[in-house]
């Protein structure tokens, strides 16, 4: 079983698969309420950025790319630390 998750207005909500099928659509309020459902998941994929470094690409990141295949596009890569604690827009924008 394999569930991609990701958070919306709400809570949290994760589409499962089972065997590369659709197997359930969970929601829940708090991120532990949700994996607490997703006991024995092989893959917990979450789309948030979890930790950020210096490295740019993050090698979480190309790995995600890599495991996704055509669907690569779709993993965003996340921005250097230095960029997210920019004071404004156009000052990561210079830093980039």
């Amino acid at each position: 079983m394999q569930a991609g998750v990701d958070a919306y207005r709400g809570g949290w909500i994760a589409v499962v698969l089972d065997r590369g099928l659709f197997a359930a659509a969970i929601v829940a309020n708090r991120f532990t309420e949700l994996t607490a459902q997703l006991e024995g998941a092989d893959v917990i994929a979450v789309d948030i950025p979890i930790g950020t470094g210096d490295a740019y690409p993050r090698a979480a990141d190309v790995a995600a790319r890599k495991y996704v295949g055509r669907r690569r596009s779709s993993v965003f890569l996340t921005p250097p630390r230095p960029l997210l604690e920019a004071p404004s827009y156009s000052v990561a924008r210079q830093l980039a």
